[in-house]
């Protein structure tokens, strides 16, 4: 983040959230009572299919931890419980993070009798029967992963103008091994997924930005912190480990400069996904996502400076190229 400069505009693709399906109904109720779901039995087609990914992404955003429902519907204390994190693997139950903790809220896919003994050594009848019984308790299979990876591109990339960059993105998942996008479902939130191969099978961690800014007031931010934003000039970095709440910071940072009536002006993001979305306050704000309204990091920094920037934010600093355009544009003032 910086107090200088950068622009970006971007218009993110909104898809249609579809009620949840019957089999979706079943899994809440079922969730709710504590029972782990057979996944496998309700993903009997694509619509079936992609209904359950709507639903689990819903369940992401707003489900309370270990199902416990909510009495307030205020969207702040709804936040508070959104997971950071899912996690679709073959051979596993799908799993939400939690501060930094991994819940299963369908089932955590283990038999109840489960050991330790390789797969290898157990005979046809043992291994039918524990797959079974996995299967009963959450677990994803092979093919189910698979199945729900495909179904989050076609989520993903659903307006017919975006049929050709979705096969952009299933060639480079082929031919890479793995593939990052983001995309917006309306009235839930906005996702970044990477998707990947492991052990021949497909999979995907999704990182999870509900739309609106957190409740900063209950993140009691040092004053240190916030003074950040009334800097008029220089280079602020913003650093720390994965889930550390640097994106967070950064969100903060900004809205305070946008809430500062003194300091009204042009505020430029460039991310890689855009996570949080801002409204126009006292200043204008641009934000632009690599790939979607730039090519490349560097490349729209080079841009900034004819778009009379006054605070640019950059999502990442990958490279040489980056880093060294970042800082002379920090020097510009």
């Amino acid at each position: 983040t910086f107090a200088c400069r950068i622009t970006l505009l971007a218009f993110p693709f909104y898809f249609p959230c579809h009620g949840p399906s019957k089999n979706a109904t079943v899994i809440i109720e079922k969730y709710r009572e504590g029972l782990p779901v057979n996944i496998s039995k309700l993903l009997t087609d694509d619509s079936a299919v992609e209904n359950f990914i709507r639903e689990t992404l819903r369940k992401a955003v707003y489900e309370p931890v270990n199902g416990q429902d909510g009495s307030d519907d205020d969207a702040q204390t709804k936040r508070k419980s959104s997971a950071s994190d899912i996690f679709i693997v073959a051979n596993a139950g799908i799993a939400f993070k939690y501060h930094g903790r991994l819940e299963w809220p369908y089932g955590d896919g283990k038999p109840d009798d489960h050991n330790m003994i390789d797969d290898s050594r157990k005979d046809a009848e043992t291994f039918q029967r524990e797959r079974i019984q996995k299967e009963e308790n959450g677990c994803v299979s092979f093919r189910d992963a698979e199945k729900l990876v495909r179904a989050i591109y076609r989520i993903a990339f659903s307006a017919p103008a975006a049929a050709q960059e979705r096969a952009r993105h299933e060639q480079a998942l082929i031919t890479l091994g793995d593939d990052d996008f983001s995309f917006s479902l309306a009235n839930i939130g906005r996702f970044r997924c990477n998707a990947y191969r492991q052990r021949g099978s497909l999979a995907c961690t999704l990182r999870v930005f509900p739309f609106g800014l957190p409740d900063f007031s209950r993140m009691h931010y040092p004053p240190q912190v916030t003074d950040l934003a009334r800097l008029q000039q220089g280079l602020i970095l913003v650093t720390g480990q994965a889930g550390s709440g640097k994106s967070t910071t950064l969100a903060h940072l900004i809205d305070q400069i946008n809430h500062d009536p003194s300091r009204s002006g042009h505020i430029i993001t460039v991310e890689d996904p855009i996570e949080y979305i801002y409204k126009h306050g006292y200043s204008v704000i641009s934000q632009r996502e690599v790939e979607h309204d730039t090519e490349t990091f560097a490349s729209a920094l080079k841009a900034v400076l004819r778009q009379a920037p006054n605070v640019i934010l950059v999502g990442e600093m990958r490279d040489f190229e980056t880093i060294q355009t970042a800082v002379t544009a920090a020097e510009t003032g």
